[in-house]
């Protein structure tokens, strides 16, 4: 009987059917997120340091240097981001186009601009036998080098902040896939420069070095191949039209008032008037300032605040995770970066 039951289990789990319905049911809590208050000692309850008046308090919400994750400031930073979030998808998730892009203008610094180029320069420098332009090529290709080997490490760091662990989807490598780009291939290709240095040759080492990367293949064609492995990241359309802030209606673009965010922000606004109400109740220095209650009141109110920034920030964010990956079965997903237990 177990085993019939794991089989079936197992079933379930391989069909995308499953995050669909789970993409409802986070739909479906997105709704009941404003029907109901949200409950400020769930998992987003936070806490505050400790001020002898409800001014204290106050100003340690609304203060615009504030940096903690419980300000005002950073709530409100918090909704931009999720409307940001959506907008990707508004306008069309084109983060591997976009590597695909800078990894050609990287291509170019090396060999594919017409006389300007790492190879182009090096050529010339072989070739000529005049002294004065010796030197000048000699200057040229040191510069170009040092552009070559910043222009990796930027397409590196690009590459890293797109794939990182947590955080927003841009894209689903495979984990076996994600390693092999990093550590073999372009971490192999920065420690080309490091180990050019001493060389009696350098450019010509690391020129050498870049074309026959991975056989008779070349770096640059090795990581385009990589490139062509990643997987587009794609929620449904249905979805972002009912997370966007706007709608089009008879060719106009006008607040889209079902969105969750723009609910959301209406929330804020109608909490930030009764903290704002509270705080001028007793805003002067006196015994009412202090009283227990009142700053407990003000409490609830900022609590209330960074709960339903933060529900709605995770609304978005698990409504656009579920969608974009329920056209994948679950082992797809298992061994995709992030998705791996890693």
């Amino acid at each position: 009987m177990f085993r019939l039951f794991r089989a079936e289990l197992k079933k379930i789990f391989l069909k995308p059917s499953i995050f669909v319905v789970t993409g409802l049911i986070i739909l479906m809590l997105a709704v009941s997120t404003f029907i109901y208050k949200p409950d400020t000692r769930s998992q987003y309850a936070t806490s505050y340091p400790s001020f002898q008046t409800v001014k204290g308090y106050y100003d340690y919400f609304t203060s615009t240097t504030n940096g903690a994750s419980n300000g005002k400031k950073s709530c409100d930073s918090l909704m931009q981001s999720a409307e940001e979030y959506v907008n990707r998808y508004v306008t069309g998730n084109t983060v591997i186009q976009e590597l695909v892009d800078e990894w050609k203008d990287v291509e170019a610094l090396f060999d594919t601009t017409p006389s300007g180029d790492y190879l182009s320069l090096y050529t010339a420098y072989e070739s000529t036998s005049n002294e004065t332009d010796k030197a000048t090529l000699s200057s040229d290709l040191n510069m170009k080098k040092q552009q070559l080997e910043t222009a990796i490490e930027n397409f590196f760091n690009d590459y890293k902040t797109y794939s990182q662990n947590g955080g927003e989807i841009y894209f689903l490598v495979n984990s076996n896939l994600d390693l092999r780009i990093r550590n073999e291939h372009l971490q192999k290709m920065l420690d080309i420069f490091d180990m050019s240095e001493g060389k009696s040759d350098p450019h010509g080492y690391i020129i050498g070095q870049i074309r026959n990367f991975a056989g008779s293949k070349s770096a640059f064609a090795t990581v385009f191949d990589d490139l062509n492995q990643l997987l587009p990241f794609t929620p449904s359309s249905e979805l972002i039209a009912q997370l966007n802030t706007t709608k089009v209606v008879d060719g106009n673009s006008v607040p889209n008032e079902e969105s969750t965010i723009v609910i959301g922000r209406e929330r804020l606004l109608e909490i930030n008037t009764k903290i704002n109400d509270h705080y001028n109740a007793h805003k002067t220095e006196n015994e009412s300032n202090t009283k227990l209650a009142d700053k407990e009141l003000m409490i609830e109110y900022m609590n209330e605040y960074f709960a339903t920034a933060n529900y709605v920030f995770d609304i978005v964010d698990k409504g656009i995770k579920v969608s974009g990956l329920s056209s994948y079965t679950a082992m797809n997903i298992t061994q995709f970066k992030n998705f791996d237990g890693a």
